[in-house]
């Protein structure tokens, strides 16, 4: 297949969003894909650390990439974009092939914790991926306490942790059901309880009074991240592909 990933984002590893997109294009192109990626650099090669002039770029690069894939639409038969990225309909692309739009999430920090004080520490943002991966690995355990019903996807920071052997405390989101089992592979918090930061505090005192069952909780999760590893994703992503293609094709004769 010959598949366009688009980002509105510059194609650097540093940045999560990108990240996840470069990884899975690798992960096609090593299955014998012809796999291209148009990004923020494309359009605006030079960089530019103003964040006026960021937010600019972002605002036009939807135009940019649209009249990219109308001047390209018989190159590719997938492209796969991240939300935002392309927000205009096949027709209008002149795309007659398969159209997907993913959310990766967006991550926030919030500096403000005058209440905790020294008790919290913000180490602020992590891009490099070596030092990520040893903060996963020296945590005893790696908090998601998402309460979004409508906005999470799939939860992929806590499965991130669980790859590197952290056990992870989340809520009991159904987004996060398909590999985090309560007390098994991850501990869970009652989201919709009547005080759910309560609900949270009772789940970390309990998933920290034990060690043993803490580290045991840690390896299973560790072993069921193995699921969903990048290969076997982006060779699910492939079958999905595949299928669509071919029941459209289907459709149209």
């Amino acid at each position: 297949m010959r598949i366009l990933t688009i980002v509105d984002l510059p194609w650097d590893t540093q940045l999560g969003a990108a990240r996840i997109f470069m990884e899975l294009s690798r992960a096609w192109a090593a299955a014998g894909h012809d796999v291209s990626h148009y990004c923020l650099g494309d359009v605006f090669p030079a960089a530019t650390s103003s964040p006026p002039a960021s937010a600019w770029r972002r605002l036009r690069f939807p135009a940019k990439a649209a009249a990219f894939v109308r001047n390209n639409a018989t190159r590719f038969d997938v492209i796969d974009c991240i939300v935002g990225a392309l927000p205009v309909a096949k027709k209008r692309l002149n795309f007659a092939g398969l159209l997907v739009a993913r959310s990766i999430g967006s991550h926030r920090l919030y500096r403000d914790a005058a209440v905790a004080r020294e008790r919290v520490v913000f180490r602020g943002p992590i891009f490099d991926v070596a030092v990520l991966e040893e903060e996963f690995r020296a945590a005893r355990i790696f908090a998601y306490p998402s309460l979004a019903m409508r906005g999470e996807t799939f939860g992929l920071a806590p499965l991130e942790a669980m790859t590197h052997g952290c056990a992870v405390l989340v809520s009991d989101l159904g987004c996060f059901r398909d590999f985090i089992l309560p007390n098994e592979t991850g501990f869970v918090f009652e989201g919709g309880a009547p005080n759910p930061a309560d609900s949270l505090v009772v789940a970390f005192r309990d998933a920290l009074s034990d060690p043993v069952r803490l580290e045991r909780i840690a390896r299973a999760g560790q072993l069921k991240s193995e699921e969903f590893s990048r290969a076997r994703v982006a060779d699910k992503f492939l079958i999905d592909f595949e299928k669509l293609i071919s029941d459209a094709e289907r459709t149209n004769r």
